[in-house]
């Protein structure tokens, strides 16, 4: 984020006069800088001054690894003899080594619990609908599962989509299904046997699980299904444990899932406000995303899940079953599943659309590599199941956010954790400041980029 027009800049660090390595350039060359003076190890005395000493001394050793990193990259080509550099840092420099130091700052301490080999495995796992949750298979518990309560009615998607919308259904049900030559190609990459969580081995378990996910409407029942799919479960950065299918076998029989164009950190931080401007931040989130879009009938029968004992079925979901006898039953997906690959793409033209429907427009969403378009009251972004809008007027942001709000909710999402003119947010793992005109990654992403480099090096 950028203010049109100048501003006081704060004095450089008082450490940063040392001398660092690096290549004997001209003065008026910015890299490479010097590294910042430690300052000396906390020695004797009260606790709370040696606390901020020895914090002072980690936070200047890391913005020296990260001028480190960057003199590195700079002096790929340079003479590896040149002498140390001993001038005094001009005033571009200051200001760099200054930037470097209040970012390592902000930036605070690593977490605790996260370790740079764990780190790289989040980020290698990480899937479109996670901010800053741990990542990765948990062990089911049925207490943490989060499923809609019982009674749910999962919405249509030609409801969903509005005018043309049974006409759009019809279209995207044959385009998304690949031929067969291209399925039998694609098959030859994916997994013999899904992954599914070892607890649903227990057949109690696993029974007791599908009646539940039954009487929240998330599953039909069928004698034959074209795949199985495994189910296993991730971490919600509330505690609770998200059920996801591993679908990799079910997404061969569909073509690839056309791309989308969502906001990004570049994008947010494209925003221009005057100096005297305050930005104003409201969001909403659609709950349960997914569970609340059916999916069509004819495409369940490759979302199925392990079966079932017909005898074992509960009598008040034996009108979901038929008249066949047959003792095997399987279970179909009857929502459109995280992990089918066309999912993201779906509720996000749902999303837009309703957005559209509300008044925001295209013209005013932001959205990655596209140019900043001045004059506009309201920004806006639908980012899957998140609504965002920002501007300088906290009356027109409100009315965004209400308006958009209430269109999803008229079709059938329920919409929680409504916020409407707040100056501070966190927008799709983005800190804002609306009153100081800046944004940054969130503290935990940051540092799980940053241990997950260190493992790597």
């Amino acid at each position: 984020m950028s203010y049109l027009g100048g501003e006081a800049r704060p004095p450089p660090p008082p450490f940063a006069e040392a001398t660092a390595s690096g290549i004997r350039l001209a003065q008026r060359d910015v890299l490479p800088l010097q590294l910042l003076e430690v300052p000396p190890a906390a020695g004797r005395g009260s606790r709370g001054p040696r606390q901020r000493r020895g914090r002072t001394r980690a936070v200047v050793e890391e913005a020296n690894r990260c001028i480190g990193a960057l003199n590195d990259l700079f002096a790929q080509a340079a003479d590896p003899e040149a002498a140390r550099m001993s001038s005094r840092p001009t005033g571009a420099q200051q200001e760099c080594q200054r930037f470097v130091f209040e970012a390592c700052r902000a930036a605070g301490r690593p977490p605790f619990d996260l370790t740079p080999a764990e780190a790289l495995r989040e980020l290698r796992i990480a899937g479109p609908y996670a901010e800053d949750a741990p990542l990765g298979p948990v062990t089911f518990d049925p207490a943490k599962i989060s499923l809609p309560p019982e009674g749910n009615k999962p919405v249509s998607i030609d409801v969903l989509w509005g005018v043309g919308g049974p006409e759009f259904l019809e279209r995207f049900s044959q385009h998304c299904l690949a031929p067969m030559v291209v399925v039998q190609e694609q098959m030859r990459d994916a997994p013999a046997v899904p992954y599914t969580d070892v607890s649903f081995n227990c057949k109690a378990v696993w029974e007791e699980f599908v009646w539940r996910l039954a009487r929240a409407g998330l599953v039909d029942f069928a004698d034959e299904v074209t795949e199985v799919t495994g189910v296993f479960c991730v971490p919600k950065k509330d505690g609770r444990q998200r059920l996801v299918l591993d679908a990799r076998r079910s997404n061969c029989w569909f073509t690839p899932a056309e791309g989308v164009s969502l906001c990004t950190g570049s994008a947010l931080a494209s925003i221009e406000m005057n100096p005297s401007e305050t930005l104003f931040i409201g969001q909403g989130d659609v709950q349960d995303a997914f569970y609340h879009l059916q999916l069509p009938p004819g495409l369940r029968g490759f979302f199925g899940l392990r079966p079932v004992r017909r005898s074992r079925v509960p009598p008040d979901l034996r009108g979901l079953i038929g008249d066949n006898k047959s003792e095997r039953l399987f279970p179909r997906v009857a929502v459109v599943p995280m992990g089918f690959s066309w999912a993201l793409w779906l509720f996000q033209q749902i999303h837009q659309r309703a957005a559209r429907r509300a008044g925001c427009g295209n013209d005013s969403r932001l959205r990655d590599r596209q140019p900043w378009q001045p004059g506009l009251a309201v920004r806006h972004s639908e980012y899957v199941d998140n609504f965002v809008a920002l501007g300088s007027s906290k009356v027109e942001v409100g009315n965004a956010v209400n308006s958009v709000v209430g269109e999803l909710r008229r079709i059938g999402l329920p919409v929680h954790e409504i916020e409407t003119g707040c100056t501070q947010a966190k927008v799709l793992g983005w800190e804002i400041n609306g009153l100081t005109g800046t944004i940054r990654p969130s503290s935990s992403r940051l540092w799980r980029v940053r241990l997950a480099f260190r493992h790597v090096l």
